[in-house]
């Protein structure tokens, strides 16, 4: 509403309600695998823009090229806290986290002093790969969770291969300018680009990446670091230069960001989906992935012992792809279960 006083602009609002969660079968299927949450958002928001118009401008790119993520400045306090004696940090630390309340979504304390204290282990591009993927599937929870019928099956498969080899093989000396190359070549592309390509077309909306010229991206990459991520001050120089054009109870703002808390808003419809097809796996009976894993994870989700939203979400939706694009289930008979759950 603030930028749409300063433009001159006629903002539309929508709000998330849980009978969104029945298009969860429509986000897989113009996915092609299993749902990302941030798909969630941007197929409702493309589908209100495509009310009004057939184009829209995105700003896809711009955390990459500008340095607009938390773990640009955490994974360097990370290589700081890592100068601490290894036998505090492996034994003493997580002592004294686990004094602390169970925080719920990534951004609570409980978290992230997690997060720093997991990351201290490793070094170089392994850290920065730890770093993207610790709230989802680590090493530790994949031997919980996958079959040995499984496990053989991908054998020395590594999911964190390109991370790491893009880091440590940057021609870049400076820390976050080796996580921006590296972001830039792999998750980029992979994820929000991708994502924000297929949800805007699924409802034949055309999106457009001003921030991605490769022009722009040339000039953001020649960049000090320092002029993108000073401190904690995210993406630097863009919002001093934002300042000249909007007041500051706009710019001094906290960064909202475009990912989903569904997973925690929704807790109690989630629940009941979690139950529908967790429950009665078929991932399970295919001997991919051990009940007894899935069931740790909801009990210990659901008495709030820890934040295991994201993995259940991601288990949720590998489940749903899996009838579909497997099973040959059709996408309004998954719905229909979702509209009795």
């Amino acid at each position: 509403h603030i930028v749409g006083e300063c433009c001159a602009t006629d903002p539309h609002e929508m709000t998330i309600e849980p009978t969104l969660m029945r298009t969860l079968p429509d986000l897989v299927w113009h996915l092609d695998e299993p749902s990302d949450s941030l798909s969630t958002c941007m197929y409702h928001i493309s589908a209100l823009a495509r009310k009004e118009v057939k184009v829209v401008l995105g700003g896809d790119g711009g955390d990459e090229l500008f340095g607009g993520y938390d773990r640009y400045y955490g994974v360097r306090y990370a290589s700081y806290y890592a100068m601490l004696p290894e036998s505090v940090r492996r034994h003493v630390m997580p002592k004294l986290i686990n004094l602390m309340p169970e925080g719920f979504w990534y951004k609570s304390i409980s978290h992230q002093l997690k997060w720093m204290n997991y990351l201290s282990f490793f070094e170089g591009g392994r850290r920065y790969a730890k770093s993207l993927g610790y709230f989802y599937f680590s090493d530790q929870y994949r031997k919980q969770l996958y079959t040995e019928q499984f496990q053989q099956a991908v054998g020395m498969f590594d999911p964190e291969s390109s991370i790491v080899s893009h880091y440590d093989n940057a021609l870049a000396d400076d820390m976050v300018d080796r996580m921006l190359y590296t972001d830039s070549n792999t998750r980029m592309v992979d994820h929000p680009v991708m994502i924000s390509d297929r949800m805007t077309m699924a409802h034949g909306l055309e999106s457009r990446a001003p921030f991605m010229d490769h022009k722009l991206a040339e000039f953001c990459a020649a960049l000090p670091s320092n002029y993108k991520v000073k401190g904690r001050k995210l993406r630097h120089i863009q919002i001093e230069l934002v300042r000249r054009y909007f007041p500051d109870r706009l710019v001094n703002r906290k960064k909202q960001g475009f990912s989903s808390a569904l997973t925690y808003l929704l807790a109690d419809e989630y629940q009941r989906i979690y139950q529908l097809y967790l429950q009665d796996s078929r991932l399970v009976q295919a001997g991919l992935i051990r009940h007894e894993a899935i069931k740790r994870l909801l009990d210990e989700h659901q008495a709030k012992k820890a934040d295991h939203g994201q993995r259940l979400w991601q288990l949720c939706n590998a489940e749903i792809w899996y009838r579909m694009y497997i099973e040959r289930v059709g996408k309004e008979q998954i719905r229909e279960q979702l509209l009795a759950a």
